[in-house]
């Protein structure tokens, strides 16, 4: 989890340039008569998200002729985003880009090496159409870590990191681990260890959002080809002495780059291994 800063972009001026993407004038109207409707659930969303209480946000069913807001149904808003933003051409279109601009170095910022090609519905546009085009509710994600993610409703105690308002010791404190196993072919399992003080609520978080986005079995795929050119590097290096500095210097610089990285996590674990 790569912690982002907020989208800064007005949301009236967003919605207003997504529903003028939408064609007939009669449509048009409609969307800007919701318009204060969208901008007080988009007040109630960001209290709640920056509390952690996106539990008490209540979703829309799941028909897509449900009246939701203003005479608009649930499809009114996800067409919304899907012609009025995400279509390339529409006048939201800037704003899509913008937010997918956000993601460092272009990479995703849940699975941390995925490329970012798409927005995230933090909570999903299907049970929660009226934040269909509220930016505090995209992220920039790649195409893997958006259809991995369960769609469902949110409660408390399922609540997920959401990389624009978690707090900042998800960067400060190690909280992911791997193990090795030498056997051929050599594997690597990952897992999420919380540090000792942090509160359960943040705990619960990052579990859920480990888990959620199944990093576990992820992160041992990805490490899987990178533990065949360490095999080959240890194999040319040959002295163990000079094996365990090259393993202590990756992981120390694995670790600057971004501490909860499952390269940080796996040449950490290589380390240890080789001491023991």
């Amino acid at each position: 989890m790569k912690r982002l800063s907020p989208p800064t972009s007005d949301l009236r001026t967003v919605y207003n340039a997504c529903a003028q993407s939408m064609g007939a004038d009669s449509s048009v109207i409609e969307y800007e008569n919701a318009l204060e409707t969208v901008l007080n659930e988009a007040s109630r969303y960001d209290s709640r998200v920056m509390n952690h209480q996106l539990g008490d946000y209540v979703a829309a069913s799941r028909g897509m002729h449900e009246q939701v807001i203003a005479g608009l149904s649930k499809g009114d808003h996800i067409k919304l985003y899907t012609y009025g933003m995400a279509r390339r051409g529409s006048r939201g279109r800037k704003y899509y880009e913008g937010v997918l601009a956000n993601a460092p170095y272009g990479k995703c910022p849940f699975c941390g090496y995925g490329h970012a090609s798409t927005l995230d519905h933090f909570l999903p546009k299907s049970l929660y159409p009226y934040l269909s085009v509220v930016l505090n509710n995209l992220v920039p994600a790649c195409q893997d870590c958006n259809k991995v993610k369960p769609t469902r409703m949110v409660a408390m105690t399922t609540q997920s990191s959401h990389p624009y308002f978690e707090d900042g010791r998800i960067e400060i404190d190690r909280w992911l681990f791997a193990s090795v196993d030498w056997a051929s072919p050599t594997t690597a399992d990952f897992c999420f260890k919380a540090p000792p003080l942090w509160p359960r609520d943040l705990i619960a978080r990052m579990s859920n959002y480990f888990n959620d986005y199944k990093l576990a079995d992820r992160y041992s795929i990805e490490a899987a080809s990178e533990l065949v050119v360490v095999n080959e590097n240890m194999s040319r290096i040959g002295d163990d002495n000079e094996i365990e500095k090259h393993l202590s210097s990756v992981a120390k610089v694995e670790s600057v780059v971004r501490l909860n990285s499952w390269k940080s996590a796996l040449y950490e674990a290589l380390f240890r291994s080789c001491r023991q």
